[in-house]
C-alpha cells in the first residue's frame, strides 16, 4: 500500500472491500489484460480487491482484477464496444471502462444497453479524476 495515495482511500472510507491481492497476482493479471492501466488504478488492488459502496452520494460497484476477463466476456464487450474495457458500474445500468483508444487510458461512463461507445461520456484520464468527477458531479 505503500504507492496508493491516501486521498484515494478516503474515497473509499464507505467501501465494501474485497482482501487485497499481491502485487505479483496484479502483474500476472495486467500482462493477460494486454492493457497498460493507470497506475493509480493498479496501486489500490494493495488496498482492497475490488467492492461497492458509496462515494459521496453516489454508489460505485469496482469489479475484482481477477475477475475483469471473464466479467467483459459476459457482458459481450469485444462484440459491442471493442474500444473499451469495463472495470466497473453504478450499480444501475451503466458500466465504468477505459477507454482504450487514447493513450493513456481515459475512463468514461457508459450504458451496458446499448453498450456502444456512442453513447460513452468522460469521466476522467486518470483514476483519480474519475474519483473526483464521480463524488462530485450528480450526473456521473
Amino acid at each position: 500500500m505503500d504507492n496508493l495515495d491516501t486521498e484515494i482511500i478516503k474515497f473509499f472510507e464507505g467501501f465494501a472491500k474485497n482482501p487485497p491481492i499481491n502485487s505479483v497476482s496484479v502483474q500476472q493479471i495486467v500482462n493477460a489484460l494486454k492493457l497498460e492501466l493507470p497506475p493509480d488504478y493498479l496501486d489500490i488492488f494493495s488496498f482492497m480487491n475490488g467492492g461497492e459502496g458509496f462515494i459521496g452520494d453516489r454508489y460505485c460497484r469496482l469489479y475484482p482484477l481477477d475477475e475483469l476477463i471473464s466479467l467483459n466476456e459476459s457482458f459481450s464487450v469485444k462484440e459491442f464496444a471493442s474500444e473499451i474495457f469495463v472495470f466497473g458500474s453504478n450499480g444501475g445500468g451503466e458500466a465504468f471502462a477505459f477507454n482504450t483508444t487514447t493513450s493513456p487510458v481515459s475512463i468514461v461512463k457508459i450504458p451496458f444497453i446499448p453498450l456502444d461507445v456512442g453513447f460513452a461520456e468522460l469521466l476522467g484520464k486518470t483514476f483519480r479524476e474519475f474519483l473526483v468527477s464521480f463524488a462530485e458531479n450528480g450526473d456521473n
